[in-house]
């Protein structure tokens, strides 16, 4: 896995945060910016479209390494990613 569509997608967020609620559009723009790294874009807009940003928000007081099994688990389930691309 390559971490360039990771930098990208902070980058992104700092300066729009309400891409976090459009897995599409995010999607769009890291396909623009890094689209040689499509299995890192799709994991990343599939995270957000499961809805694993919202604990991660709303966690504010939790690690988010307590979370990350939890949510692992959920696109394993949901979206039967690979555990090393989930994470």
């Amino acid at each position: 896995m390559n971490n360039k569509p990771c930098e990208e997608l902070q980058t992104l967020v700092a300066s729009d945060k309400t891409l976090l609620d459009d897995p599409r559009r995010l999607r769009a723009m890291l396909n623009d910016l890094c689209g040689e790294y499509k299995l890192e874009n799709n994991a990343i807009a599939d995270a957000i479209d499961a809805g694993v940003v919202g604990p991660l928000r709303s966690s504010a007081t939790a690690q988010p390494e307590l979370l990350l099994p939890q949510l692992v688990q959920r696109m394993r389930e949901e979206r039967g990613t690979a555990e090393d691309v989930a994470r």
